[in-house]
C-alpha cells in the first residue's frame, strides 16, 4: 500500500468515528431522549461516631535537627503587668518566674467558682434533707389547700340551692316561677347531680385531714371538685332556659348568669392546681431522682467553671520555659498584655532548633512555650508556629527549641517528636466537640448531618466556642452518634449515603 493511499484511508477512519460519536449523542439529546435514564448515584460521607467531649492526648511526628539560639516566651493569660522579675542580659532557668499579671475579674471568677463548687456540693449532700422537708411542706400545703377546696365546694353548692331550692326553703326571690322554664328536665338533672355532690361533700367533711392521710385523700377532694363543677354546668344550662319575669327582672337573670359563667372559670383553675398537686405525689419518687441528677450534673458543672477558672488565673504567672539569657524584654510594669503577647527571648548558645510539620487540624492543638517530648525522654519547647500553611505541603512548620548543651542530637538529625494535646474543658455537662468543618452555619441556625441505618438525617444544634479546628456542641447531639464530617454540604435530608472508612 502507498504511503498516499495509507493517508487516505486514515482520514476515512477519523471521520467515521466523528460522525458515529455524533450521531450518539443526536440520539441522546433529541431522538428517545425520553427514554435515556441516567442514574442519580448514591453519595458517600465519611463519619465518625461521638466519642467523650473531651480531648486529651498527643500529637506524634518526626522532626528534623536545626541549629537555633532563641526562644519567644508568650503570655497564656491576659491583664496588667503587676510586677516584672528579669532583664536584659539576665540569666533565668527553666520556671523561673518572669512576670505576674493583675486581673481582678480573673480572680473574682476564681472565687465565684469555689463557692459555686461548695453551694453545689452541699446541695447535693443535702438532697435527701431537702426532699424530705420539700415532701413535708408538700403534705402542710396540701392539708391547707384541700381544706380550701372543700369550703368552695360547700359554698358553691350553697349558692346553687339558693336558686333551684333542693334542700330548706330559701330560694332567690321571684326565680321560682320562671326557672328553667324553656327545658325543665335541665332542672331535674342539676337538682340530681347536686345532691350527689353535696353527700360527697358531707362525707369529706367529716374527714380530720393531716399529713398522713392527705396524699390518699387528695383523689378524693379532687373527685369533689370534678362533681361540683358538673353541678355548675348544669346551672349555666338552667339559667339559659330560665326567662325574666315580672317578679324577676332581665338584669338580676343577667347577673346570675355571669356569675356562675364566672365560677366555672375558677373552678377550672381550681381543678387544674388540686390535679397538679396530687400528681405531685403520684410522681414524687421519679421527681426525687430528677433533683438528684440535676444536682449531680450541677456538681460537675461548677468543678468545670472551677477547672476553667483556676487556669485562667494560673496563666496569670507568666514563666520561663527554658534555661538561659534575656535578650530581648518587650513588657515593663503596667503594661496591658493580652494572650499570646510576646514578654521576653530567651537565648542558648547550646541550644538547637528541631522542625516539625503538622496538619492545620493538629496545630490548633498546641501554642508557644508549650514542652513536648522528644527521643529517650528529652523535653523540648515550643518556639515558634508558623502563621500559614506552605503551598507545596499544606502542613504548618513548627519549631521545637531544645538544650543541647551535651550534644544530644547533631543537626540534620531526624528526631521522633511527642506533642501532648490540650485538653478540652466541656462547659455543659451534655457537651461534645466536633470538627468544626462538620457544622453548615446559616442565617436561621447551625446544623450537621447524622447517618443512622444508611440514611443521613439533619440535625439543628447549638453552637459553643471554638477550638482551633474543634466546636463545642452544647445541644443536638449526643455521645454515640454517627456524625458525617465530610461530604454533608450537600447533602438532603434523609438522603441515603454510602459510610466510606475513616
Amino acid at each position: 500500500m502507498t504511503k498516499k493511499a495509507k493517508t487516505i484511508l486514515i482520514v476515512i477512519s477519523i471521520v467515521v468515528v466523528i460522525v458515529g460519536i455524533s450521531a450518539v449523542l443526536s440520539f441522546i439529546k433529541n431522538g428517545n431522549g425520553d427514554d435515556v435514564v441516567i442514574e442519580e448515584q448514591t453519595k458517600v460521607v465519611r463519619t465518625i461516631v461521638l466519642a467523650d467531649g473531651v480531648v486529651d492526648g498527643s500529637i506524634n511526628t518526626v522532626g528534623v535537627v536545626s541549629a537555633n539560639s532563641m526562644v519567644s516566651v508568650v503570655s497564656l493569660g491576659s491583664g496588667t503587668a503587676q510586677s516584672i522579675y528579669f532583664n536584659d542580659g539576665q540569666y533565668v532557668v527553666e520556671g523561673d518566674m518572669l512576670v505576674r499579671l493583675n486581673n481582678t475579674s480573673v480572680e473574682e471568677r476564681v472565687e465565684t467558682a469555689e463557692i459555686g463548687l461548695k453551694i453545689a456540693i452541699d446541695n447535693l449532700n443535702n438532697s435527701g434533707i431537702v426532699q424530705e422537708k420539700n415532701l413535708s411542706d408538700s403534705r402542710n400545703s396540701a392539708v391547707v389547700s384541700v381544706l380550701d377546696y372543700l369550703n368552695i365546694v360547700d359554698n358553691t353548692l350553697d349558692d346553687i340551692d339558693y336558686i333551684i331550692k333542693v334542700e330548706g326553703d330559701l330560694q332567690i326571690e321571684g326565680i321560682s316561677g320562671t326557672l328553667s322554664v324553656k327545658n325543665p328536665q335541665s332542672l331535674i338533672n342539676a337538682k340530681s347531680d347536686y345532691l350527689i355532690a353535696r353527700e360527697n361533700n358531707n362525707r369529706l367533711q367529716d374527714i380530720n385531714f393531716d399529713t398522713t392521710n392527705i396524699v390518699e385523700k387528695l383523689g378524693e377532694v379532687t373527685e369533689s371538685l370534678n362533681k361540683v363543677r358538673v353541678v355548675v354546668e348544669d346551672m349555666v344550662k338552667v339559667l339559659d332556659y330560665t326567662i325574666p319575669s315580672g317578679s324577676f327582672s332581665e338584669s338580676a337573670l343577667l347577673a346570675q348568669q355571669t356569675y356562675f359563667n364566672s365560677l366555672r372559670a375558677s373552678l377550672a383553675v381550681t381543678q387544674t392546681i388540686a390535679d397538679s398537686q396530687l400528681r405531685a405525689f403520684e410522681n414524687v419518687e421519679l421527681s426525687n431522682k430528677s433533683q438528684v441528677d440535676s444536682l449531680e450534673n450541677l456538681v460537675e458543672y461548677s468543678k468545670n467553671q472551677l477547672q476553667l477558672a483556676q487556669i485562667a488565673k494560673d496563666n496569670l504567672v507568666i514563666k520561663s520555659p527554658i534555661a538561659g539569657k534575656i535578650t530581648k524584654k518587650d513588657i515593663e510594669v503596667g503594661d496591658e498584655v493580652n494572650i499570646n503577647k510576646s514578654v521576653a527571648e530567651i537565648s542558648q548558645t547550646g541550644t538547637v532548633k528541631i522542625e516539625v510539620s503538622l496538619s492545620p487540624e493538629d496545630v490548633s492543638f498546641i501554642r508557644k512555650g508549650q514542652r513536648v517530648t522528644l527521643e529517650d525522654n528529652l523535653v523540648g519547647v515550643i518556639s515558634n508556629i508558623a502563621s500559614i500553611a506552605e503551598w507545596d505541603s499544606k502542613k504548618v512548620k513548627v519549631d521545637i527549641a531544645f538544650n543541647n548543651t551535651w550534644n544530644k542530637f547533631i543537626p540534620g538529625a531526624f528526631v521522633d517528636v511527642k506533642i501532648p494535646v490540650n485538653k478540652l474543658i466541656k462547659t455543659s455537662v451534655n457537651s461534645v466537640f466536633i470538627p468544626l468543618k462538620a457544622v453548615t452555619i446559616t442565617q436561621g441556625g447551625s446544623f450537621v448531618f447524622i447517618v443512622e441505618d444508611s440514611i443521613a438525617k439533619k440535625v439543628e444544634v447549638v453552637r459553643g466556642d471554638v477550638h482551633g479546628s474543634l466546636i463545642e456542641i452544647t445541644d443536638g447531639l449526643k455521645l454515640g452518634d454517627n456524625l458525617v464530617v465530610f461530604g454533608g454540604k450537600s447533602l438532603e435530608d434523609n438522603e441515603e449515603v454510602i459510610e466510606m472508612a475513616p
